[in-house]
């Protein structure tokens, strides 16, 4: 005779694949039994919803990343605080806060744009170890080949706040934007630093002799010094001399 208080016998994959398939109907009873069993599912529903997210759009989109966060939760805070508590690394920290925050990818996976990024860089360098020249090829690599760019105003979404999402989506705000810039620039040994300017976040080349800063919201597009000034006085802050 069966238990009546016995443990649900686990999801099968058939059934995880339709409750997925679901995430879209237009009875929300039917929508939060699904989400309340996918989390109960836990890894093993993440292949399909990660699948998922291929086409989902609106509503379904966010659904999907909020129940990757939820199954995802517990692990992501673990490896977050275990990051923390050694030498905390820039990239990975930015990676794992956004594994913390929608589920996204694994740190590696979502590193893998960058790898590539820096490994078609160091190709096309053969070797020139001039800041200048390292940057002009980040440049054509990041922003032209690649096409990082800033999302356009008013369509920006929470994912385009996170450093997997510009390696996803290929667009982001100024700050993952030149987070990815950054990352590159540490694999080849660039000396690129941020700017934290009002209202925007600028890169520029660590170079004594010139005064080179960039814009990679703008594909990498050089900003001058008379622009730098002038949005500091538009905030009311002083340029220094």
């Amino acid at each position: 005779m069966t238990d009546p208080a016995a443990d649900p016998a686990p999801a099968t994959e058939r059934q995880i694949q339709a409750m997925v398939s679901l995430l879209d109907d237009g009875n929300p009873k039917v929508v939060q039994g699904c989400v309340d069993a996918l989390v109960a599912a836990g890894e093993r529903a993440a292949p399909l919803l990660e699948e998922r997210l291929e086409t989902a759009r609106g509503r379904v989109d966010r659904r999907v990343r909020g129940l990757l966060a939820a199954i995802r939760f517990p692990d992501a805070e673990r490896q977050l605080l275990a990051h923390l508590r050694g030498p905390a690394d820039l990239e990975r920290g930015c990676l794992l806060v956004a594994r913390l925050l929608d589920g996204g990818p694994d740190p590696e996976a979502a590193a893998a744009l960058l790898d590539g990024a820096a490994e078609r860089v160091d190709r096309l360098l053969q070797g020139e170890t001039d800041p200048w020249q390292q940057w002009q090829m980040m440049r054509r690599v990041l922003g032209r080949e690649l096409q990082l760019e800033g999302v356009p105003p008013g369509q920006a979404t929470p994912l385009h706040a996170l450093l997997h999402g510009v390696t996803t989506l290929r667009q982001g705000m100024p700050l993952p934007l030149c987070m990815a810039w950054l990352a590159v620039a540490r694999r080849l040994g660039v000396p690129v630093v941020g700017v934290n300017m009002p209202g925007h976040f600028l890169l520029r080349l660590d170079i004594p002799e010139r005064f080179i800063v960039f814009d990679a919201y703008h594909g990498g597009a050089l900003v001058d010094v008379q622009t730098c000034e002038r949005q500091l006085r538009a905030h009311n802050i002083p340029p220094a001399r």
